[in-house]
């Protein structure tokens, strides 16, 4: 610390600057430490000394070892020079309180200027502060130094600017303006997935929702037809509905009751699960118990039943050895008011039906309750004769008819089509070219499995001409000489030495197909084949093959009489009309083609690869819809819709030849791929 002394020891003074001395305080005893400072005068006799205050940076952390004092501390080595600062950190009496290294003894201990109030303790920490002075400008004020992080300090990059794109993705990075943007732009993704306004709308325009697995019973508002209630199950809250007329009421419930109650309290208890019963005579009880099989001695004694006859004597009832009551029999009696006779039993029989009664011819023939019963029972079977017979799917023969309502809405249907495919190498030439199995390395085959087309790629570095086989017995081979180039459009023959390209076969009806190499083959010729359901490509405008090909009776390159046409040669070429027939230059069939994949919608967009007008020399176009879609494609005028277009059904293919026509494409479902191809 620096103690000033005032005025101080100097020489010059007036009203001018000068350079003085200033003494130090330093340990118990005081010291000269010499600085040199600026005295400016100030008012009065005073003095203003131009001084700097120190501070100090940490430059390193130890630790007091044992045998420290107050003033000297033995530590590890830390490179301490005199004139550092030493903080001390623990929590004891030293805590916090700071003091200048007086002199170094050794690399591991050093004296302080002033002692501490308690000897510090072996692992007591202290930090290690370098001195600093701080800078001042002319005008006294300290001068501050910010180190900018890196790109400086501007807020655009915090902000954004105003015409800042948003973020591609909810983190990516971006500025507030971006980012604003961002969250405005997915609220406008949001509400575009809500109806247009509130209210009922189309199917088409509604909000598609599920209901809870325990959605309660919803309130059905009517009235509904007779249509709509079959259509599918209505849920009923019956929590309250009005009694009909003559219905028990609880007022009802509680006199009958109470009727019950007043028989039950009649009733005796039962006596070992049994009623008792009481045969009332003599005012004496008998209770009548136990059971025994017929023909067994009795469990109990037999009770004794006796009468009074005529004469006023008691009778026991007889029984024969059997144990039968016997009865006098009765010759005539009168029968009471409202007996059953013979003749109302009789009437009664026919109601009923005999056990052997027929069935009625019709529902509404006459008949007894039997034969009406047996005439049901055969509705009923002929009823399950028109039902499947068992739950599950089963085939059109035994499944039963329905037909969707008329206002039936859409429904998705998922087909399911089973490509096959194969792959491998040929790179040797097939010595068993029709029967017998293959040479190893010469054929790529492919099983089909009802398959109409298959497609062929070749790739690779090889010579030697590839020929596609087919055969429906799986042992003799047929060559196939229609082999459509996808690229060119052209039929080859075979697929000629060297040529990489892909290619289609017309196969329906073939068990197996297969490429093979019947001539000699260098290099290896990478083959792969796939076997669709789909039509394959036809090329009209190709030229016949080389060879003896004939087209009705003519042969290839016969030659033919011109002087028959007319009986006036026949004008080629270009130039004037000549007598007879009309000159013509023949169209060139090379062209160039080109191809796209292009997105069909619910908005018609025209079916070229540019998506512009067509090319007026366009000579054929080809579209295809893709079998992954799962909308419906039309084809049309510019004004094309669903309702006036014509559907391209399936996987069904369109050649236009020499067309230069402006067609048009729809769909009902958005994002609809169609593949595209022209040639000019």
């Amino acid at each position: 610390m620096i103690q000033y002394f005032w005025p101080p020891q100097a020489t010059g003074g007036g009203g001018s600057a000068s350079s003085v001395q200033i003494q130090g305080y330093g340990g118990d005893s005081e010291q000269n430490s010499l600085a040199n400072v600026t005295v400016q005068p100030s008012a009065g006799s005073r003095r203003a000394i131009d001084a700097h205050v120190r501070g100090g940076a940490v430059i390193n952390t130890s630790t007091a070892q044992s045998g420290s004092t107050t003033r000297v501390i033995n530590c590890l080595n830390t490179q301490i020079i005199p004139g550092d600062i030493i903080r001390w950190l623990d929590f004891t009496a030293n805590r916090l309180i700071e003091e200048h290294v007086e002199s170094v003894i050794s690399g591991t201990s050093f004296t302080l200027a002033q002692g501490l109030p308690v000897a510090p303790v072996g692992g007591e920490n202290f930090a290690i502060l370098r001195p600093i002075t701080e800078q001042l400008d002319t005008t006294g004020k300290q001068v501050v130094t910010l180190d900018p992080p890196t790109g400086g300090f501007s807020t655009a990059d915090r902000q954004g600017d105003t015409t800042e794109t948003a973020p591609a993705t909810d983190t990516a990075a971006s500025g507030q303006n971006g980012r604003l943007q961002r969250i405005a732009q997915r609220l406008t993704s949001l509400i575009a997935l809500f109806p247009a306004s509130l209210g009922q709308k189309t199917m088409s325009n509604s909000l598609a929702v599920a209901l809870a697995s325990d959605q309660s019973s919803i309130p059905v508002s009517g009235p509904l037809t007779d249509t709509q209630l079959r259509a599918s199950a209505v849920p009923i809250s019956a929590a309250a509905l009005p009694l009909p007329a003559g219905a028990a009421t609880s007022a009802a419930q509680t006199t009958t009751n109470s009727s019950l109650s007043s028989i039950d309290s009649k009733i005796p208890a039962l006596v070992s699960g049994k009623q008792p019963v009481v045969v009332s005579n003599t005012d004496s009880s008998i209770i009548v118990t136990g059971s025994s099989a017929v023909g067994a001695a009795p469990t109990f004694n037999p009770v004794s039943v006796s009468g009074v006859d005529g004469g006023g004597l008691k009778r026991h009832l007889l029984t024969d050895s059997s144990g039968r009551m016997e009865i006098n029999t009765v010759q005539s009696l009168p029968l009471p008011s409202g007996a059953a006779t013979s003749a109302n039993q009789s009437s009664e029989l026919t109601l009923i039906g005999a056990v052997t009664e027929t069935a009625p011819a019709s529902d509404t023939a006459s008949s007894g309750l039997n034969g009406r019963l047996q005439r049901i029972a055969q509705r009923i079977t002929s009823l399950i004769a028109l039902l499947p017979s068992a739950l599950g799917q089963s085939t059109m023969a035994n499944s039963l008819a329905v037909v969707l309502a008329s206002n039936q809405s859409a429904i998705p249907v998922t087909a399911s089509v089973t490509d096959a495919t194969a792959s491998g190498n040929i790179t040797t030439q097939n010595l068993n070219p029709t029967t017998g199995a293959a040479t190893a390395g010469s054929t790529v085959a492919l099983a089909l499995s009802g398959n109409g087309t298959v497609t062929v790629q070749v790739t690779g570095t090889y010579t030697g001409a590839l020929t596609a086989q087919g055969t429906v017995d799986g042992s003799t081979w047929v060559a196939l000489s229609s082999i459509m180039n996808v690229n060119t459009g052209l039929n080859l023959a075979t697929i000629t030495s060297a040529l990489q390209g892909i290619f289609q076969l017309e196969v329906s009806g073939l068990a197996q197909v297969r490429i093979t190499a019947l001539a000699a083959v260098t290099g290896t010729a990478v083959v792969s084949l796939r076997g669709t359901n789909t039509t394959g490509l036809m090329g009209l405008d190709a030229p016949l093959p080389a060879g003896s090909a004939i087209i009705g009776a003519l042969t290839a390159n016969q030659s033919v009489n011109v002087s028959q046409m007319n009986a006036v040669a026949v004008l080629m070429g270009t130039g004037a009309t000549g007598t007879g027939s009309q000159r013509t230059t023949p169209a060139s069939v090379a062209g160039t083609i080109t191809q796209a994949q292009i997105t069909v919608g619910v908005a018609a967009v025209r079916a070229t690869v540019a998506g512009t007008a067509p090319n007026a020399a366009r000579v054929k176009l080809m579209i295809n819809p893709s079998p992954a879609n799962t909308g419906r494609i039309w084809i049309g005028a510019s004004t094309v819709t669903t309702t006036t277009g014509m559907e391209i059904i399936g996987p069904d293919r369109l050649v236009f030849d020499f067309d230069a026509g402006d067609y048009y494409l729809i769909s009902d479902t958005a994002a609809q791929s169609v593949g595209v191809v022209e040639k000019v």
